[in-house]
Formats: structure tokens, sequence, C-alpha cells
């Protein structure tokens, strides 16, 4: 089988859409051993801040020198993206000889009428390639939810770990914060400690502490007061004070901070089992790159991407634009996802712009640029619609000097088709 054709096949497996429920994959993983309950996984859950999390854990554990696996999603510009060892994609050669063997077994009649998700196949992909791998720790970050997403058939994690929680995914995960936060706190097992970030809801974290109080875990808060001297500086990445050391970073944003005290916490919770030492954690943040948060990809004129799809993702972006970008115009790019909560979310920002160019993500789930239009003009005078992310792109850069600002923002897909672009820093 070609690397090729196995994508089709995996691209065919969309059809089926997400069906929330563990009892497909439970199958499948039953028929390969389980290898999921033979890593050392951490788990993380949340609503924003869960990739920076993920991202961060793994490059602290891997300056250590352990072994590491991340699972993340979804991809941006190459399905290989969401399964990595040591920073190193999945090579197409592993993956199309791991789906083939997993593919074998979903010829089972268990799996006729009620065929696999492409999200279940993937995860079940990702921890058969870890534990063949003997991969130290197991970073997985979840895709959804948490009580019925496919990564939860983790029986126990090392550390579950839940970040900042709102409103989101309302047709699968409930339309309230309540019901959202005891979907996320699904991750939660018996006698497996619980790390969780300071900002949130009260109700939030009450919800937290009662999972854990019955499943007799114990909860630890990651507040970012626990960073010292914090700075922000601007375009110049943060920087704060750890254990009595300087840390800087190139990750911009100050809600950072808390994504980088969440994974810090959970770093102390799994000491005695992965202790790593202060200076690797200086040289794991200081080389840290997350794709699309936040991310700078061209200084002058500068232009950053931002994978910010709900209203408080996009108060992040907009809230990071107004702090640090006085006195300079600043131009917008934006496509979402109909099933999102862009109303909210373009109300958030869009006062904040020169212009803003419209698009229609490539993607099914894209909302029309005809709505997302009418939208953006409700909270914006210059809205200019655009056929495609080059056309948006040509048309605000048409505008800009190189004291200007553009940040791309939205949906995953308009920041695959900007990387498609291959776009010169």
């Amino acid at each position: 089988m070609t690397y090729e054709y196995m994508l089709k096949q995996i691209k065919l497996m969309e059809n089926f859409g997400s069906k929330p429920g563990l009892e497909r994959i439970e199958k499948l993983m039953n028929f390969i051993g389980n290898p999921q309950n033979k890593l050392n996984c951490i788990h993380v859950a949340g609503t924003n801040g869960k990739g920076s999390v993920c991202f961060a854990l793994e490059s602290i554990l891997r300056a250590e020198g352990y072994k590491t696996g991340l699972y993340i999603s979804p991809s941006i510009s190459d399905f290989r993206e969401r399964i990595s060892i040591n920073c190193i994609n999945i090579n197409k050669k592993e993956l199309v000889t791991i789906f083939e063997h997993l593919n074998s077994f979903l010829q089972n009649e268990q799996f006729k009428y009620d065929p696999i998700t492409e999200f279940e196949l993937t995860t079940a992909i990702a921890f058969k390639f870890f534990y063949d791998s003997n991969c130290d720790v197991a970073i997985i970050e979840t895709g959804m939810g948490g009580k019925l997403d496919a990564t939860n058939i983790i029986e126990r994690p090392l550390c579950s770990v839940l970040t900042s929680i709102s409103i989101d995914h309302t047709q699968i995960l409930g339309d309230t914060i309540e019901k959202i936060t005891n979907e996320k706190c699904g991750i939660i097992k018996p006698n497996c400690p619980v790390v969780i970030c300071d900002e949130q809801p009260e109700k939030v974290y009450k919800i937290a502490k009662n999972v854990c109080l019955n499943n007799d875990s114990t909860v630890t808060k990651a507040s970012k007061n626990e960073l010292k001297n914090k700075k922000n500086n601007a375009f110049n990445g943060l920087s704060f004070e750890y254990q009595s050391k300087k840390i800087e970073t190139k990750i911009l944003g100050e809600h950072q901070f808390i994504n980088i005290a969440c994974a810090l916490k959970t770093i102390e919770t799994i000491k005695d089992i992965f202790p790593v030492h202060i200076e690797n954690i200086q040289k794991a943040l200081k080389s840290l790159k997350i794709p699309c948060r936040l991310e700078l990809v061209r200084k002058n004129p500068t232009i950053i991407l931002d994978a910010a799809h709900n209203p408080q993702g996009v108060s992040k972006l907009a809230d990071f634009l107004k702090g640090n970008c006085k006195n300079r115009k600043i131009y917008g790019i934006v496509g979402m996802f109909r099933d999102k909560d862009y109303e909210n979310s373009l109300k958030n920002i869009l006062g904040v712009f020169e212009t803003i160019c419209t698009i229609s993500p490539n993607n099914k789930r894209a909302e029309s640029l005809d709505k997302i239009t009418a939208c953006a003009k409700k909270y914006c005078k210059n809205v200019i619609p655009c056929k495609n992310i080059k056309s948006a792109i040509d048309t605000t850069t048409g505008f800009m000097d190189n004291n200007d600002v553009l940040a791309v923002f939205g949906s995953f897909s308009v920041m695959n088709d900007f990387k498609n672009l291959g776009f010169d820093a």
C-alpha cells in the first residue's frame, strides 16, 4: 500500500463523522493488546491552551533526554504532524505499516454496522507507534471533550491535565459550562493526580474537585503567580523566573503564562518518576515553538498566525494585538467553521482592525464566504471578501507598510491554507 492510497482511505473515514463513545476504539485496542495501558501517558484536555501545554511538556521532557511521544490534533499541513517522537513526525513507511495492521482488524464483523472513525483510527495508530517505539512518556491531547473522547481509553495516566475550559463544541459536549466541564473531567481516573489551571470560573474548579474526590485523586492548581518577574517582551517573547532561574521564551502572548505554569506544575507532579533539571527547563522553553498559536512568521511587515476559533481564544488574540501593536495599523484575515460561535468571536476582535479580509476555508465544515462576510460587516467598517487565502494575503499586504501588522486567524484549515502557500519568513 502506498502512503497516498492510505491517506485516501483515512480521508474516507471522515464520512463517518464524529461519534463520541469508547466502544469502537476499545474493540480495536483489544485486538492489538491495549498498548495504551503499557505506556506512561500524560493526558491533556481543555477548551483553550491544551495544545500549548502539550508542546511545552514534550519539549521539557525531551530536553531532559526522555524519549517523548506527542499526539495532537488537528494537523496543519501534514497528516503526520499529529503523531511524533522526539519532535520528529512518524515516517510514511511506519505509518502505512501500522495502518495496514489495524485495518485488517477493521474488516471484523464487529465494525460492519458501526465503523470506526478517522480520529479513533488515528488515535490507535499513535498508541501503537509510541508503544512499539519504546517511548518513555507519551503526551496525549484529547480531540474533543474528554469522557467520550477516543483518547480516554488510557486506564491510568501519569497525570491528567485540565487547561482553560469554556463554551465550545456545544452540539456534542453540551450548552452550559457545567455540562462541558463534566465532559472534560471524564479524563480524571482513580488514584491519578490532576493538574488544573487556576484561570477558570469557580464552578469549573468545584466540579473538577468533586470528580477528583470521588476518584480518590489529588488535584493541584497551576497558577501563573508561581512564575516571578513576568515580562511580556511583545514580539520578542515572554520571560520570567522559576525556581530562582531566569527563563526566556520566544512564544507570544501573556495568556501563555498560565499554559507554561500548567506544564511546569505537571512536571513537578510527575518528578518522582520523570525528574527534570531546571537547566533543561530553561533550554526547552527557550527553543519552544508552538505552531499557529501567535506564531510569528514574518517581521517586516509583521505577520502572525493564530488558530483562535472560539470567543475565548479570539479574545486572547485581541488582547495581544491591542496591548502590543499601539501606533501600528492592524489588518486581519479570518475564516471559520459554521459549527463555531463565530458571531461572538468576531464581535470580540474586529474592532481592532483597519481592514479585515474574509475567506471560506478549504474544508467541508467551513462557513460560506457570504455569511462570514455579512457577520464581519457588523463589527468592522472595512471588510473585503476574498476567494481564497492567497487573494487575501495579496490584498492585505498591498495596503501594508513595514510597521503594520497582519493577523491571520480562525480555523486550523485557514492555517493549513496559509502554510501551503510556502510563505517565506
